[in-house]
């Protein structure tokens, strides 16, 4: 058992065991004066009111309210102050502190469920260890909601900390020289940073939500640390800004709709960052810089303005197994060395799918999947680079510009405006290419030196078109075929340093296709690049992750009994669903292959069973959240019968980036679990008032029967009076 969990368990032992009085506060006492003469380990319970006090607690007791009492500390100092070790303060309104509600100089203290509000500082930990501070609200205070400051071991779980922008430099939480802590399960929304970190180490930062901050989360000159996990979505500024994190992890986290860059990292060493998903945000996806010697893998970077995933002044990186759709470009390198570019998914990029700029030299871009993008892959200015075993398809192809000594070997090139393009670039190496079904297979413009071996061509409407002519007056086929086709757009730079990229060439869409499966193009004033609205679907469907569906149908009903039938489908949700409270008496678990925005749920029951509603239902999961769908569920037939639940995922998508027209739009479904459920259906036993009617009609009958007993009895006296 480490130190943390033996202090914990020492913790609830001693606070549970320990031999303590309880002593009652009411409204008009002095909770100090209580304090004063308390004993520790004693039980101090307030009752409901406002007590305007300064408190000092300097023994080890349990301070708790019974019923949402008020500690106002008429803005003179901090209101409550831990000088001991020991103590618990739970249940209470702190407010109207002139610096701390809460301030805490000891150590191995619990504040829960309590809420601090107008003060300077929420609560302030100053050079203490193992303080656990869970489920508090924290809200409209000065400054800052929580701060760490010198301090290790803390426990902040699940505490909603919120509006605390004064100035733009107002934070949730802010750890100062931090260590060991564990920051979980927090909201901190609507702060000028969510969270503020530096100078720490070897925190765990997981499942926190990190919603309408200016930045979600700022961490400098961190060590050892990991970033797990958290949704970090709507922020006005960077989701989150890293600079100086060494030897930690980046791992699993949501970046949506923020204003701009998802996740920008600068000056970081020796990282994983993995499995994020950063899509919709109104500038790049992940922006990483001047940094090395970086694991980045298997994030998701999709719909973003700028660029999925762009990595700049980067060395000796391994970039591999990431998915970057429906960007402007999928994967940028500027200036960035000896890095290994592999197993990368690239698909409907406007104007590049992955591009290499700025002598990007030494790169190792293996195996990588790239199509329906405007240019394919782009290197301009860069050289050294191996190209190997790529499959480039359905774009423009892949160009070279001022790029020398490149080889590129092993490449399937198929489906392009161009094959590869060459434009000024020598001394390459061009080996073991298939290109096919190309407009044009190779295309080389003033390029010299350039060695081709065992290329094979097929199926293109030209195999190789030469222009060696500066002037190009002596080449109509260059100027016919190939300038018609306006390669000179996919080849300008991309200098985001100096100016946002606004000028996207017209990427009109075309959905007619030529012979072989190849998509027509008849020239005009700029490029055509085809972009299969089809396609885009299918890259939704196929970028979608696997996931569960919760239900709460039971195995056994009664006939015609009404049942409450209820699913849950998480997306994209990080915390613990088992301990979630709305979740509870879901006992039936279901994979899911697809869960994606919009779901669609039927359950159906033949005439076996009365099902409303009866129809489909769907819904929009927000990121984050989870979708809820109820049923009242009647039993018409007893015996073993059948209920079956259909899950359908859909696509909805009104276009409305640049060379999409809005008018372009899709409904898409994809059914990803029909799921047969048995219910046991027993016979329902006689209500009530069945048996009261049951019971009538029986005292009915008996009273007949009297009746007619009755006259019988009378006929036979009659009778006998009339022979007397």
């Amino acid at each position: 058992m480490s130190d943390k969990a033996m202090y914990l368990f020492m913790l609830t032992i001693s606070i549970g065991l320990a031999q303590c009085n309880t002593i009652n506060v009411s409204q008009n006492s002095s909770i100090q004066l209580q304090l004063d003469g308390a004993s520790p380990n004693d039980v101090i319970l307030v009752g409901n009111g406002t007590f305007y006090e300064n408190l000092i607690i300097n023994k080890s007791i349990i301070l708790r309210s019974i019923n949402g009492a008020v500690i106002d500390g008429r803005g003179n100092g901090g209101t409550i102050t831990l000088a001991e070790d020991g103590v618990m303060v739970e249940g209470f309104t702190i407010k109207n502190s002139g610096s701390e509600g809460i301030s805490i100089i000891s150590n191995n203290n619990i504040l829960r469920n309590n809420t601090v509000e107008g003060c300077q500082i929420g609560i302030d930990v100053i050079d203490s260890s193992g303080n656990i501070i869970e489920a508090n609200t924290i809200r409209n205070n000065e400054d800052s909601g929580v701060v760490l400051q010198n301090s290790s071991n803390t426990l902040l779980n699940y505490n909603y900390i919120y509006n605390y922008i004064y100035n733009d430099e107002g934070e949730g939480l802010a750890i100062y020289d931090g260590r060991d802590n564990v920051i979980k399960g927090n909201n901190a929304s609507n702060n000028s940073f969510g969270m503020y970190i530096t100078n720490s180490a070897t925190n765990n930062i997981s499942e926190n939500r990190l919603l309408n901050n200016n930045k979600g989360i700022y961490l400098s000159k961190v060590t050892e640390s990991a970033i797990t996990n958290n949704l970090i979505e709507n922020n006005k500024n960077f989701g989150i800004e890293i600079s100086n994190l060494f030897n930690g992890s980046f791992s699993g986290n949501y970046l949506y709709n923020n204003q701009k860059t998802g996740a920008y990292i600068s000056k970081s060493q020796l990282n994983m960052i993995q499995g994020n998903n950063a899509s919709n945000n109104r500038d790049d996806g992940i922006y990483i810089e001047k940094s090395d010697n970086n694991m980045i893998l298997e994030n998701q970077a999709c719909n973003n303005k700028n660029v999925g995933i762009y990595l700049r002044i980067l060395e000796n990186s391994t970039i591999k197994g990431n998915k970057a759709l429906n960007n402007t470009i999928g994967l940028a390198f500027y200036d960035a060395n000896n890095n290994s570019i592999l197993n990368n998914f690239v698909d409907i990029n406007l104007w590049r799918g992955i591009s290499f700029e700025s002598n990007s030299n030494n790169n190792t871009i293996i195996s990588n999947n790239i199509s329906k993008s405007g240019m394919g892959m782009v290197l301009l200015e860069s050289m050294y680079n191996k190209i190997d075993s790529n499959n480039i398809d359905n774009s423009f192809g892949v160009a070279l510009q001022k790029a020398p000594y490149n080889i590129i070997l092993n490449n399937n090139i198929t489906y392009n405006k161009i094959g590869l393009y060459l434009n000024r670039s020598d001394h390459n190496l061009i080996g073991e290419n298939d290109f096919d079904h190309n407009e044009v297979g190779l295309a080389i413009n003033v390029s010299a030196n350039n060695a081709l071996e065992n290329r094979t061509f097929n199926n293109n409407d030209y195999d190789v078109i030469v222009n060696e002519n500066e002037a190009l007056s002596g080449n109509p086929l260059w100027k016919e075929i190939i300038l018609k086709r306006h390669p000179e757009y996919y080849l300008q730079p991309y200098l985001k340093e100096e100016t946002s990229f606004i000028e996207t060439p017209d990427f009109s869409v075309d959905s007619s296709s030529g012979s072989d499966g190849r998509t027509s193009n008849d020239g005009g004033s700029g490029p055509s690049i085809s972009v299969s609205i089809q396609s885009i679907c299918d890259a939704y469907f196929d970028s979608l992750g696997s996931g569960k569906m919760l239900l709460n149908a039971p195995d056994k009903m009664n006939q015609s009994e009404s049942y409450t039938v209820e699913a849950y489908i998480p997306r994209n949700y990080t915390l613990n669903l088992s301990s979630d409270p709305s979740l509870t008496g879901v006992d039936r678990w279901f994979n899911l292959s697809k869960v994606g925005e919009y779901m669609g749920l039927k359950l159906e029951g033949g005439s076996a069973f009365s099902i409303n509603p009866s129809e489909e239902v769907e819904q929009y999961i927000p990121n984050g959240q989870v979708g809820t769908w109820t049923w009242e569920v009647t039993p018409l037939l007893a015996g073993e019968q059948k209920l079956t639940l259909k899950v359908t995922t859909y696509y909805k998508h009104s276009f409305d980036q640049e060379g999409i027209p809005a008018s372009a739009s899709f409904h898409r479904d994809v059914e990803v679990m029909p799921e047969e459920i048995v219910v046991q259906v027993d016979e329902a036993p006689p209500t009530k008032d069945a048996f009261n009617d049951i019971l009538a009609i029986a005292g009915g009958i008996v009273g007949l029967f009297i009746s007619i007993l009755t006259l019988i009895k009378l006929y036979g006296e009659v009778s006998k009076r009339k022979k007397e």
